[in-house]
């Protein structure tokens, strides 16, 4: 079944768009909704700590928020664009 899957997305890898459109999407209900692991704290470059102890829960959310909405907005309008090209 995986093996079937995979093979269907090189065929048509305008499909990874639409996946990663379904993950941005699932994150910016995750930070809608304050489920805890969107603001899990980490180390590496974007320590998510860091940012809410300066300037507070609720504007990182939205921060990430408007991020993840414009990443969303971004992978759909590829898939839409890949899936109107005409193909050689």
């Amino acid at each position: 079944m995986i093996h079937n899957f995979l093979k269907f997305i090189e065929k048509n890898h305008q499909y990874g768009y639409l996946l990663a459109t379904l993950g941005f999407g699932t994150y910016l209900v995750g930070l809608i909704l304050n489920w805890k692991w969107t603001l899990e704290p980490g180390g590496g470059y974007f320590n998510t700590m860091y940012w809410i102890e300066e300037v507070g829960e609720k504007t990182v959310r939205i921060i990430l928020g408007i991020i993840t909405a414009a990443g969303m907005f971004s992978c759909l309008a590829l898939f839409i664009y890949y899936n109107n090209t005409p193909t050689k």
